[in-house]
């Protein structure tokens, strides 16, 4: 009877914790968009391009041996379309509009982050802590 009350208790608990979890995945994709943001664009740890995600554009970034990443911003989303990389996970990453993550293409030495607007006009850091 007691071990059945603990495995009932213990099956309550993981419950809550998958319902936890699935409220806070929701809660992170359906966060803001990317309006207000910035995306700078770095190659080789150098800021080549800031783009609005404000204005839907496409662009190409070339690097050093012939390398490319086709980079999309759409609906307040920022993008890789197409790349050179022989894997291709930058553009498996999809499409970002906030957040500590940025895209990254190794072979390219690309990274794409996004920053926040702040009221000002100035654009806000995002981290771990704010975020």
């Amino acid at each position: 009877m007691t071990e059945k009350r603990i495995l009932i208790g213990v099956c309550i608990f993981l419950s809550l914790v998958f319902a936890a979890s699935l409220v806070f995945l929701i809660f992170m994709h359906t966060g803001e968009d990317g309006r207000g943001s910035y995306a700078n664009i770095y190659q080789d740890g150098i800021l080549i391009k800031t783009v609005s995600l404000e204005k839907e554009e496409t662009f190409l970034v070339e690097g050093e041996n012939g390398g490319y990443n086709k980079i999309q911003v759409k609906d307040g989303s920022i993008g890789v379309i197409e790349a050179s990389c022989p894997d291709f996970l930058c553009g498996k990453m999809g499409f970002i509009s906030h957040g500590p993550i940025p895209i990254t293409c190794l072979p390219n030495k690309l990274v794409v982050e996004i920053e926040r607007a702040k009221e000002d006009g100035a654009a806000e850091e995002v981290d771990g802590v704010t975020y």
